[in-house]
């Protein structure tokens, strides 16, 4: 068997991606390098997709954005107790509906998943991590940003 030495060390990079990464609960209010934002979210947008259609969309907030403290609200007590000191916050977003079809996208979930996974992996390459949660109320935020056709996770 004949092995791409470039192809393992790269395989080895993403093994220890995973093997450092976790969800921190204390955040840093340091700003973050448009550079480096505008990198990690190229990463997420390559990540693949049914009908390469992407149904995925970013909202990236920083404290001067007036829905960052709105978007904060929508959390659970416990989750803005850690939350209100991130320098960014990100809200993501998944079509309800192919564009081209118009027909049920019933797993952009898992595609919207996908995505934040490339974009976790690609954060840590840049010693960011990156802290997922689920613990706020969707239709309410669904309803402050008025985005129907999109489902907030």
């Amino acid at each position: 068997m004949l092995f791409n030495l470039n192809l393992l060390k790269k395989q080895n990079k993403m093994n220890n991606l995973f093997e450092i990464r976790y969800s921190p609960r204390a955040l840093s209010d340091k700003e973050i390098d448009n550079s480096i934002i505008e990198d990690i979210f190229a990463i997420a947008g390559s990540s693949p997709s049914s009908f390469n259609s992407q149904p995925w969309r970013f909202l990236i907030l920083d404290k001067s954005n007036v829905l960052y403290n709105k978007v904060l609200s929508t959390m659970s007590n416990f989750n803005q107790g850690w939350a209100k000191n991130a320098s960014k916050l990100i809200v993501t977003l998944a079509r309800n509906k192919y564009e081209h079809n118009g027909k049920n996208y019933k797993h952009s979930f898992y595609d919207l998943g996908q995505s934040v996974a490339y974009m976790t992996l690609r954060a840590l390459e840049h010693g960011i991590y990156i802290r997922q949660m689920g613990g706020f109320d969707s239709e309410k935020l669904t309803e402050l940003l008025n985005v129907d056709s999109w489902k907030c996770k």
